[in-house]
């Protein structure tokens, strides 16, 4: 919730958020399976979410962020 005529700049600060500190591939996963759900239903973005997951945890990024945090220090994602 924002004060009326603040929804642009706090929609702002929470893209810049998510550009600067989430996974690339993480971040098209989700919108993939936002979209399909909107489109096709929640049961078919729900049966794609396993995939996802196992594609995602097999990628670079994937094991950049399981390294990145077993050494408790900021993920260096690339996109793959």
């Amino acid at each position: 919730m924002v004060e009326p005529g603040q929804q642009f700049d706090r929609a702002l600060e929470l893209a810049t958020m998510i550009a600067e500190k989430s996974a690339p591939l993480g971040v098209k996963a989700t919108l993939e399976t936002a979209h399909l759900a909107r489109h096709e239903g929640e049961r078919a973005a729900f049966a794609r979410v396993e995939p996802a997951m196992a594609e995602l945890f097999e990628s670079e990024d994937g094991k950049e962020g399981l390294t990145s945090f077993a050494e408790r220090r900021e993920a260096r994602f690339v996109g793959r």
